[in-house]
């Protein structure tokens, strides 16, 4: 309806919708989408037999999901594959990993804006520490927005209710301080010999344009540890050990 707007100028609006009739003289017509368009059309019906008489009725776009996402940080995970990471495991260092974001990538050019609902990514795992024996439950729980952060490093098993973790052993939340006590040897070890399933990250949502929208990614661990790299994907108990000494390979 602007055909002066910025997008507008130099575009014909039969390259973005047009209009059929059904028959010569029908009083219907399909009216085709061709492609995203930026300002409102107007489409103006006229009797033949008396050209005073006329409707108008307005076309909008609505704005569309090109495509969902989730990012840790730098860490752009794969969706519907394995999004590999690096776990430091040393006393104070520091992982990958940062902001959690999430959400919906969407179209650029549209005249009315879609409505995304609140989206969250819930997590419910449990690890088995064998330094202790017991059990630890992890719970992450983050709305798109809220700016949590998750890092994987030793923090990954700390109790942070600020950033939507929730870490128990023995219904005991788990202090920056037990988790500093951990044998190195041990966390690999937990990381390495865990359950079956496999920690997944994902959330979907409803859009009345797109319909639902899932996002799914399996974490899978590397660790770097001084001369070795171990790499372990969660849920499976073999180990592939690749040497850089004296170009020595090895399977344990």
């Amino acid at each position: 309806m602007n055909a002066s707007s910025a997008w507008a100028s130099g575009k014909s609006v039969t390259d973005y919708v047009t209009v059929t009739p059904s028959a010569d003289g029908a009083l219907t017509a399909v009216v085709t989408n061709l492609g995203e368009f930026g300002e409102q059309i107007k489409v103006t019906v006229t009797s033949r037999g008396n050209p005073s008489a006329s409707a108008e009725c307005t076309v909008d776009y609505i704005q569309k999901v090109i495509e969902p996402y989730l990012t840790i940080g730098e860490i752009e995970c794969v969706k519907g594959g394995e999004t590999e990471v690096e776990f430091e495991t040393e006393v104070g260092g520091n992982g990958p990993g940062g902001v959690i974001d999430f959400g919906a990538r969407l179209s650029e050019v549209y005249t009315i804006e879609a409505e995304i609902p609140t989206i969250s990514l819930d997590v419910t795992y449990t690890f088995f520490f064998e330094g202790t024996g017991e059990n630890i439950d992890f719970h992450l729980i983050v709305n798109a927005g809220d700016g949590y952060s998750l890092y994987f490093d030793r923090r990954l098993f700390m109790d942070d209710p600020e950033n939507g973790r929730e870490v128990y052993i023995s219904g005991e939340p788990v202090s920056e301080e037990q988790v500093n006590e951990w044998e190195t040897a041990d966390i690999i070890r937990m990381l390495l010999e865990m359950p079956s399933d496999p920690l997944i990250l994902g959330y979907s949502f409803y859009t009345e344009q797109s319909g639902t929208v899932n996002f799914e990614t399996q974490i899978q661990i590397n660790i770097a540890e001084e001369s070795q790299v171990t790499k372990s994907k969660f849920g499976q108990r073999s180990i592939e050990i690749l040497r850089n000494e004296k170009g020595d390979r090895g399977n344990e």
